[in-house]
């Protein structure tokens, strides 16, 4: 489970339940992380926690196998950018894993 808030902390929690009982439910914090910028929208992809906060030009993955190391994915990247890799004209308000 991750939650986020305006000031750009995102929480990830480990949790734990059984099916049979719902009065069972234990919730572990495992990692505080702290974005640039209010945190528009997260999703989970496989064992990545993908992130976007308000103003950035990138996308961010946190490697949940990895200590959360993060890899910044530039959103303006590829042909016809003109040089605006820093550039933020859009925003992600939500996001879903799609394939691979």
């Amino acid at each position: 489970l991750a939650t986020a808030s305006a000031d750009g902390c995102v929480q990830v929690h480990k949790l734990e339940w059984n099916l049979l009982d719902s009065s069972s439910v234990k919730m572990e914090k495992l990692q505080t992380l702290q974005l640039p910028g209010s945190v528009e929208s997260l999703c989970f992809h496989k064992d990545h926690l993908c992130c976007y906060a308000r103003g950035s030009p990138c996308l961010m993955y946190f490697d949940l196998q990895n200590n959360f190391a993060q890899q910044k994915i530039n959103l303006n990247q590829g042909p016809g950018n003109a040089g605006f890799d820093e550039h933020v004209s859009m925003c992600i308000m939500d996001m879903a894993p799609y394939g691979d």
